[in-house]
Formats: C-alpha cells, sequence, structure tokens
C-alpha cells in the first residue's frame, strides 16, 4: 500500500462521520451519541486489534497516554471555541496549523522541500481561504460582531494540542506501538469522559428514540475506527503536512455530500476553490 493511501482512505471515512455525527448530535443528546460512538469506535479498533495483534512497550505508553490527553483537550476545546466562532472562521484558522506542520516537518528532515512543493501548497492554502470566506459570506455575515476573542484563544490552544498529535504517534511508533495500541490511549481517557458528560448534560431525551439513535451510534462507530486506524497509519507513515493537507479535503467533501443531501448550495467561489484544492492536493500526493 502507497503510504499516503492511508490518508485517503481517513479523509473520506472522517468526511461520512462528520457528516452523519452532525446529524445525529442534532436529533439526539450530544454526549449521549460522543459516548456510543467512542464506545462503539473502541470495541471495532479492539476487534481488529485482537485479530492482527496489539503492539505496545513500555516507553511508548509515555507517548500514547500523552496523545490520549492532546486529543481529548483538543476536542473538548475545539467544541468551546464553535460556541463563540463561525464555523467557517474556526476552519479558516484552523488551516494556519498547516504552515507550523510544513516548518517542523522540514526541520526534522520528515519532507524534503522544493518550488514545486510550495507552489502546490501556495495553491491548496488559497483554496482553503476562498472556500473558508465563501462560506463566511453566505453563512456568517452578520455575525462579524459576534466573533469573540476568548474564542480565537480557545481555539489557538486546541490547535496547539491537535498540533502535536502527529509527532506523539510517530514517537510511539518509533519505540514499538501499533496504531491500535496508540489509538485507545484516546478512547481511556474520551470514553469515562463522554459518559459523566452525558449523564450531566441531559438536554435532549434519549428514552423511546434509543432505536434510531443506536443505529446511527453503529455507523458513526464504523467511520470513526476506520477513520482513526488508517489516520494513524498515515502519520506513522509520512509526514505530518501531508496527512494534513489530505485530511482538509474533508473540507470539500462534506460540501459535496451537503449539495446531494440539499444543505447546502454551490456558488461559483465554491466550485474555483474545490477545483483549485483537488488538483493541488493530487500533485502533492503524486509529489
Amino acid at each position: 500500500m502507497n503510504k499516503r493511501v492511508p490518508a485517503i482512505i481517513s479523509t473520506v471515512s472522517n468526511s461520512f462521520c462528520d457528516f452523519t455525527l452532525d446529524i445525529a448530535v442534532n436529533k439526539y443528546n450530544m454526549y449521549f451519541i460522543l459516548f456510543g460512538t467512542a464506545l462503539g469506535s473502541f470495541v471495532i479498533q479492539l476487534i481488529y486489534g485482537i485479530i492482527n495483534g496489539v503492539s505496545v512497550t513500555f516507553p511508548s505508553l509515555i507517548f500514547i497516554i500523552a496523545n490520549g490527553i492532546c486529543m481529548l483537550l483538543g476536542y473538548v476545546l475545539y467544541v468551546q471555541a464553535l460556541k463563540r466562532l463561525p464555523v467557517a472562521l474556526t476552519g479558516l484558522i484552523e488551516s494556519g496549523s498547516l504552515f507550523a506542520y510544513l516548518l517542523i516537518d522540514f526541520a526534522c528532515g520528515y519532507l524534503k522541500i522544493n518550488l514545486w512543493f510550495l507552489f502546490l501548497f501556495t495553491i491548496f492554502m488559497l483554496s482553503i481561504f476562498i472556500f473558508s470566506y465563501d462560506t463566511y459570506k453566505q453563512k456568517d455575515e452578520n455575525k462579524i460582531k459576534k466573533i469573540k476573542m476568548s474564542g480565537i484563544l480557545i481555539l489557538l490552544c486546541s490547535m496547539l494540542f491537535y498540533g502535536f498529535e502527529p509527532y506523539l504517534i510517530r514517537f510511539a511508533s518509533d519505540v514499538g506501538a501499533n496504531e491500535v495500541a496508540i489509538n485507545f490511549g484516546y478512547y481511556f481517557f474520551a470514553i469515562p469522559f463522554f459518559f459523566i458528560m452525558m449523564k450531566n448534560n441531559k438536554t435532549k431525551e434519549t428514552k423511546g428514540n434509543y432505536s434510531g439513535s443506536i443505529k446511527l451510534i453503529l455507523l458513526i462507530s464504523l467511520f470513526e475506527a476506520i477513520y482513526y486506524l488508517f489516520g494513524t497509519m498515515g502519520y506513522v507513515n509520512e509526514a505530518a503536512v501531508i496527512n494534513a493537507i489530505i485530511q482538509e479535503i474533508r473540507v470539500f467533501l462534506l460540501f459535496i455530500l451537503s449539495i446531494v443531501f440539499g444543505t447546502d448550495k454551490l456558488s461559483l467561489n465554491k466550485i474555483i476553490a474545490i477545483i483549485m484544492g483537488i488538483l493541488s492536493v493530487i500533485g502533492i500526493y503524486l509529489y
């Protein structure tokens, strides 16, 4: 398997995961869905580990635990940032982390850079900017006064914790852990956290709706398990910036799914951005 294929599989699965998750959390108790999804994804990956083996060493436990904490903190802070900032703006700010990955990967020798790569990288960043700005202008043009500095600071903290993930994964792998063991670090913290939050945040009734919610949870769990397994494989075998760029195209895939299901509409700017983004990602994939 090409070392960049896992990132593509992870991205496609993540797109379906996010799309289905958005439907579920708007219909049922959010933490009920998140707890069920985390538990279901853990079980799926546990079965995968029983079949294919779980590899872990004592030194790797340090990186596995640190990665689990960073992933959970990154997620919790991201959710809080979304409450204070327009979605399109958070996506635009998040894309800035690609610059950090680029510099770190180059400095650590994980990636060789030439002018062609920088050109493709620039085109991709422009596509994200055009797409995010157009979305912001369409949906959030009146929210400029509602942007809170606290939201930006929280989002930056979230990006900081998420930013450690690719390198902690690589370090854990270098000292003997495989993708299943690495991902277990996240679920060790996430499952009890979401359970506690579910018990304390009964904002939407779930009784009587278990049939529909369980079906969605099973589907999301499958998507999440594939996303995490292949995403971790990608970070183990390839530079963080390459994986992050490939995974950023989920923004375009989610938009396409929204068009298919009639929850969003096309615009010329978005079409241009998607074409620019996909062509630049193809170029980076072949780099």
